[in-house]
């Protein structure tokens, strides 16, 4: 786990909705096919968090976003290992996060 968190937070929806806010994109683009950068990156950060969060399986999540469970080992790989090694990419996984509970608590 990349994050310690005491409970789930709730769906892929609200991971991914919370991602799209954060990188000022739409669902659309984040479920789409484009490999550009940064567009790829948040995709990854959204499927490590439906892991993390949702506590979604790697085929749940490849289904979500149109990808193979394969897709998503290798994305969350790569977003854990960027996390250790760089503040700037654990404090946007916080900031997510904290969006997402934040939403969570107003409803």
């Amino acid at each position: 786990m990349i994050l310690p968190l005491k409970q789930k937070l709730q769906t892929a929806e609200a991971v991914t909705d919370a991602v799209c806010d954060t990188w000022g994109v739409t669902l659309d683009e984040i479920k789409g096919g484009s490999r550009e950068q940064p567009l790829a990156f948040a995709r990854q950060v959204a499927m490590t968090l439906c892991r993390e969060v949702a506590e979604m399986s790697f085929p749940e999540i490849g289904r979500h976003f149109n990808r193979s469970h394969a897709t998503a080992i290798h994305s969350i790989k790569n977003v854990s290992k960027h996390a250790q090694t760089n503040h700037k990419v654990s404090d946007v996984l916080k900031g997510v996060i904290q969006q997402i509970s934040t939403k969570q608590q107003q409803q």
